[in-house]
């Protein structure tokens, strides 16, 4: 996937991909970490389960997940950060990477690499997540190409993005002669 690329061009890369995993990665997860009870909502995966495995899940499946994610955040350092402070860096690495990504189609220049692929899932996590509305805010009025980006790559590699969401199944069929790659839906309508 990434054998075109020359020499400067996988330094860039493996510099970028470090910023999206090592620092994108623990701005969202430190919020996750803070607030993950909206997986008990209907805009997480509560209406999948039913009974006692609902119950289970928000009494205390999101309990323990909270904790081992606050505890990997202060192992980590981000934890002993202030939630203004994660937002502020938060913003200078969304903005690092709309700089970088400029007016390309994907990451690196016309053709998609496993930077891409990295990219999409993290900014997913910021973007189509309710675990911080200032961060889809900045995201929506200061680096709107990421938000084009990471619109473009679900339309084009995931036709069928809305019925896996809405379902939460590996086992969907897209219908590819009806993805328009100009149109943009929210994952919300």
């Amino acid at each position: 996937m990434d054998t075109h690329l020359k020499e400067q061009e996988l330094a860039n890369m493996t510099a970028y991909h470090s910023l999206v995993e090592d620092s994108i990665y623990w701005d969202y997860l430190y919020f996750r970490s803070i607030n993950n009870n909206w997986l008990a909502t209907s805009d997480g995966i509560i209406a999948h389960f039913t009974g006692f495995k609902k119950l289970v899940f928000k009494n205390w499946v999101l309990g323990k997940m909270k904790k081992r994610l606050w505890n990997q955040c202060l192992a980590q350092g981000i934890g002993k950060d202030s939630p203004s402070e994660v937002v502020e860096k938060a913003k200078k690495n969304l903005k690092a990477l709309s700089i970088f990504l400029g007016k390309k189609k994907y990451l690196m220049g016309k053709n998609s690499t496993t930077l891409d692929a990295t990219a999409f899932g993290h900014l997913c996590q910021i973007y189509f997540t309710p675990t911080n509305k200032e961060l889809y805010t900045y995201m929506e009025s200061e680096t709107r190409n990421l938000v084009d980006y990471i619109r473009n790559m679900r339309d084009e590699f995931w036709p069928d993005w809305h019925e896996a969401t809405t379902t939460l199944s590996l086992q969907t069929k897209p219908n590819l002669s009806s993805v328009d790659p100009l149109a943009s839906t929210d994952l919300v309508d």
